[in-house]
C-alpha cells in the first residue's frame, strides 16, 4: 500500500465520521423538538385533568364514588408516564441506529 492510499483512506474515514456527527446533531434536534411537544402535551393534560375538569365538574366529582375520583386523578399520570416511555424508546432506538451505523463504517474502513 502506498502512503497516498493510506492518507486517502484516513480522509475518507474522517469525512464519514463528520457525516455521522452531523446526522447525530440533526437527530438530536428532531428529538429535542419532539421532547418539547411531549412536555407541552403532558403539562396540558395535567392542567386539564387536575385543575380545569375538577373545577367545572365539582358537583359531579363530589357526588362520585371513591373509585371514580381515583380514576379521574390517575388518568393524567398515566398519560404523562406513557409520553415519557415513548421518549425513552425513541432515544434508545436512535442510539441503536447510530451504533449500527458506526459499526458499519468501521467495517468498511477496515476492509
Amino acid at each position: 500500500m502506498d502512503e497516498r492510499d493510506v492518507i486517502k483512506e484516513r480522509i475518507d474515514y474522517i469525512s464519514k465520521s463528520d457525516t455521522i456527527l452531523y446526522s447525530t446533531i440533526n437527530e438530536d434536534i428532531k428529538l429535542s423538538g419532539l421532547t418539547i411537544i411531549c412536555c407541552v402535551y403532558c403539562i396540558a393534560v395535567f392542567i386539564f385533568y387536575m385543575i380545569i375538569t375538577p373545577y367545572f365538574m365539582k358537583v359531579e366529582i363530589d357526588n362520585a364514588s371513591l373509585f371514580s375520583k381515583i380514576i379521574v386523578r390517575v388518568i393524567p399520570v398515566y398519560f404523562i408516564l406513557l409520553m415519557v416511555y415513548i421518549l425513552k424508546v425513541l432515544k434508545l432506538t436512535k442510539l441503536r441506529k447510530l451504533l449500527k451505523d458506526e459499526n458499519k463504517n468501521r467495517e468498511t474502513v477496515q476492509t
